[in-house]
């Protein structure tokens, strides 16, 4: 098997997303609408999540030590990366509109209830609930995702290559989702953090986006959905989404340009380890034991939870 440039092997990246993935599934058998008032319910989320990112972390750090902080940047580097933070998180959430309203058809009348009809709605009476809301649903979420994908896994990956880290670290976010329906969208969105995290060097920036995206997910998808299924309105509404998209995507690859010979002489010499066979690192770390068992678990409770 592989190992990083720290001797040890890549069993531990994935193992550690094995054991939130099963601390996740309390979610999806946990019914928090039947909590005895709408803050309970937000404050047992609130606890969950720091259960499942909090303690997952705390024992793999525990473990990797030193190791692993040397190789975790928590500092936001260069102001000047907020402005490619906020193209990425357009391009995020205009993929998000185009995923889950256009393409995936199916699958529309699961996102219109999985977002906006279920029993755990969103009620906003008083600040405390505007509070309890922002740190049980984008908050916590982005902050517990991203350091343990864009700081811990993608760190432990880097060595295998950016593709290869990017590649590995998105299949690991995705699956940890438990949805077929969502995989694909939560894919996508995982690859432009990761590489976000990758031109940044912090997994701060990607974790500002996150907080962005998940901003829009809770407050407002649900006004777009509202124009997306208006016939009157509905080629205007995408012809808008589609331009925004190029154009975000075409300021994102300018941006790129500019600052090439930048990047490409920094991580040249920070990561010279990235020649390595990129086909033959994805095969071992995909057949390595801890992903074989995530992806089962994926399977199964994915396909429980179409039906």
């Amino acid at each position: 098997m592989p190992r990083n440039k720290d001797g040890n092997s890549y069993f531990g990246p994935s193992a550690l997303i094995l054991l939130v993935t099963v601390f996740a599934i309390a979610f999806v058998i946990f019914n928090f609408s039947n909590a005895a008032n709408v803050n309970a319910s937000y404050a047992a989320v609130i606890a969950l999540q720091v259960f499942i990112y909090g303690a997952s972390a705390a024992i793999y750090m525990s473990i990797r030590s030193k190791d692993l902080m040397s190789k975790i940047n928590v500092r936001p580097t260069s102001i000047k990366n907020i402005g490619i933070t906020i193209v990425v998180t357009l391009i995020v959430i205009l993929v998000f509109v185009v995923l889950k309203f256009g393409v995936f058809l199916p699958y529309r009348d699961y996102f219109l209830f999985n977002f906006y009809s279920s029993n755990f709605n969103i009620q906003l009476n008083s600040f405390s609930d505007w509070l309890l809301i922002i740190f049980a649903f984008v908050l916590l979420p982005s902050l517990g995702k991203e350091f343990l994908f864009r700081s811990i896994v993608y760190s432990e990956y880097k060595s295998t290559g950016v593709l290869c880290s990017i590649i590995i670290t998105s299949l690991l976010y995705s699956m940890m989702h438990l949805s077929f329906q969502e995989f694909f969208v939560h894919f996508i969105a995982s690859v432009l953090w990761t590489y976000l995290a990758y031109i940044t060097g912090s997994f701060i920036w990607p974790f500002i986006s996150h907080l962005l995206c998940n901003f829009y997910l809770v407050f407002g998808e649900k006004y777009l959905w509202s124009l997306s299924s208006n016939p009157d309105g509905s080629f205007l509404f995408w012809l808008i989404t589609i331009s925004l998209l190029l154009l975000s995507l075409f300021i994102l690859f300018a941006i790129l340009e500019s600052k090439y010979k930048e990047w490409n002489a920094k991580f040249k010499t920070t990561q010279p380890e990235q020649k390595q066979n990129l086909l033959y690192n994805l095969k071992v770390i995909l057949l390595s034991k801890p992903v074989i068992i995530d992806f089962a678990i994926f399977i199964i409770v994915a396909m429980i939870r179409l039906f």
